[in-house]
């Protein structure tokens, strides 16, 4: 037997529980015919056979030859790959970061057709996925469970199949954009439809004024304000740009990388050491042909040999230049046909909005109306959006329709688990230690405690003194060694059973332990005898006296001394003991 009933087993016990007369026209009609009534509840007893089998299977500590299923163990979230692909290629690079999550997909009886369920077991990316300009994939993504547990594991393969979006198609007007270096900031109008901390991972569209077209990936998220601008929720936008360089050694993802020769700042999302094309996040600068870029932790550096200019401002490179441009008017580039609108300038660079054609460095720039030529000697990208007040209209993409992605697991999540043996743990009072194994917290939860009986006490007493080579004493009452004080006894049995509560010790020590028991202590009390150690300090000397203290008496040589190692001592073992005594029982120290 598998450990739990199979369908097979199932079926068999139907079958031989029912009259043949009955069972029999079920199975000749087969599934479709009436049999799959049974079959479905079959399958569903089958995981609940499942379910029963692991979950009582978790209740042991440790493994053994007839395990059927996993011992207890720690929770664990599930892990699946799912494979990312789109239906087109778009001139711009798409990034997945470990914001974005999916979810699994279940079909249940409909009444004309079978109904879409959302399960609602989601599974975060954990790595970042960028698809390349042009790019379809499909692309392999790790991805975790949002919480742990077995049941992140049902998922079939194939029915992950639905991003998680909040927001996705939310859409409104009358925004306002700030650009600036590394992130563009788009502040929503304060009203019913604003962007959401959600959103966050996100693309964003811009359909409307100079900002029309282009599509930025939201990377944070300011709530609603009065300052600077009022508005009802911010998203900070993304400034990725793809650039080719030469082949090399790989960049690392997530690194930071600097443009040699113009300064520019960012941190590299992805590298292809077959196309040579990098997608990095721009942090600051302008990133421009010619320059090397340079990894700071490879110390890769490779000559940049184009930069993408789609859905950007194009940066000319003039040096000094004697006149500029006027603000808004239009340029046209001799030989390569190339039209835009200049902006404004950025130091030697001048920015400009591209209209058509491609600028390149080396041809003559013309001002339309100011007449002002100029030839650039570099070109590089500005990915800042312009400036815009009140007047952007902002969509949030959706995965699958706007942007054409699609997902699907190829294979079922693995690896979730209950927390069964941290449960365990909790039960015994034994925490899990920070970073512990469960091999190594394993082996101290199924280690049966060492408490309550007279001999753990011993024990305990000696972990603590035999290292030293002392002994303590244990004495429990109502034993020879503790027998408490009795009042008649025969005089032809005193003294050696009599106790009296006036008898001297210091004329027979045996009669030390003779002692009257009040009634929380004549049943369920014991005594520890902790030897004098010696370890400490033990006085101080007050003044030059052969006998060290300064008023000659019958007392020890010491003045305010404390035995500090000994005391310690002493208090450790007390608060072990105090851990490991029967709820109830009382004890106290005696010195030897």
């Amino acid at each position: 037997m598998a450990g739990y009933f199979t369908i097979a087993d199932l079926f068999a016990i139907w079958q031989s529980s029912v009259d043949p007369l009955y069972a029999q026209p079920f199975i000749d009609a087969g599934d479709g015919g009436g049999l799959e009534a049974y079959n479905q509840a079959f399958a569903q007893y089958e995981r609940v056979s499942q379910a029963i089998m692991r979950s009582t299977q978790a209740l042991f500590i440790l493994p053994h030859s007839a395990q059927l299923a996993e011992p207890a163990a720690g929770d664990s979230n599930a892990r699946v790959t799912v494979l990312l692909a789109r239906e087109a290629a778009y001139q711009f690079p798409i990034v997945f970061t470990s914001r974005v999550s999916v979810e699994e997909i279940a079909y249940d009886h409909g009444v004309d057709e079978r109904v879409e369920v959302h399960t609602g077991r989601r599974y975060t990316m954990n790595t970042v996925v960028v698809f390349e300009p042009g790019e379809v994939g499909p692309k392999y993504q790790p991805c975790v469970a949002e919480v742990p547990g077995y049941s992140h594991n049902n998922p079939e393969p194939g029915s992950i199949s639905t991003f998680v979006q909040v927001g996705a198609g939310q859409h409104n007007d009358r925004a306002s954009v700030v650009s600036g270096d590394g992130e563009d900031v788009v502040y929503a109008a304060n009203e019913y439809a604003t962007f959401l901390p959600d959103m966050i991972g996100q693309y964003v569209r811009l359909s409307s004024a100079v900002n029309e077209g282009k599509v930025r990936r939201v990377t944070s998220y300011l709530p609603p304000s009065l300052t600077p601008v009022e508005h009802g929720g911010a998203v900070g936008l993304a400034q990725d740009v793809v650039m080719v360089v030469g082949l090399a050694a790989a960049y690392l993802a997530s690194e930071k990388v600097v443009d040699s020769v113009t300064g520019a700042t960012g941190t590299l999302l992805s590298y292809n050491s077959v196309t040579g094309a990098v997608v990095v996040q721009r942090a600051a600068g302008i990133f421009a042909v010619g320059g090397n870029l340079v990894g700071q932790t490879t110390l890769v550096a490779t000559p940049i040999a184009s930069v993408s200019t789609v859905g950007m401002l194009v940066a000319l490179y003039l040096g000094l230049p004697l006149a500029m441009w006027w603000a808004n008017e239009g340029l046209v580039q001799a030989g390569t046909g190339a039209t835009g609108t200049f902006l404004y300038a950025n130091g030697s660079w001048a920015i400009v909005i591209p209209t058509s054609g491609t600028f390149i460095a080396g041809n003559l720039v013309t001002g339309l109306v100011s007449a002002i030529a100029m030839t650039p000697t570099n070109v590089g990208v500005e990915p800042s959006l312009v400036d815009e007040g009140a007047t952007c209209a902002w969509h949030v993409m959706e995965w699958g329709d706007d942007l054409g992605f699609t997902v699907t697991n190829p294979l079922s999540p693995l690896n979730g688990k209950l927390g069964f043996l941290d449960e365990i743990g909790r039960e015994r009072k034994i925490p899990r230690a920070d970073g512990e194994s469960d091999a190594s917290y394993r082996r101290r939860v199924a280690k049966i405690p060492d408490v309550v009986s007279p001999n753990a006490i011993r024990r305990a007493c000696s972990r603590f003194f035999t290292p030293h080579g002392w002994v303590a004493e244990f004495r429990e009452v109502g034993t020879l060694q503790f027998p408490g004080f009795f009042y008649d006894i025969p005089s032809n049995d005193a003294p050696t059973y009599a106790g009296a509560w006036d008898m001297d010790f210091t004329v027979r020590p045996q009669d030390r332990f003779r002692t009257w028991t009040d009634y929380a202590e004549f049943r369920a009390f014991f005594l520890i005898g902790v030897p004098a150690t010696g370890l400490g300090e033990f006085g101080f000397a007050y003044d030059a006296h052969p006998l060290g203290f300064y008023d000659i008496g019958p007392l020890l040589d010491h003045y305010d001394g404390y035995p500090v190692g000994e005391g310690a001592l002493n208090k450790a073992l007390y608060n072990d003991i105090v851990a490991r005594k029967a709820g109830g029982v009382g004890f106290d120290f005696y010195k030897q």
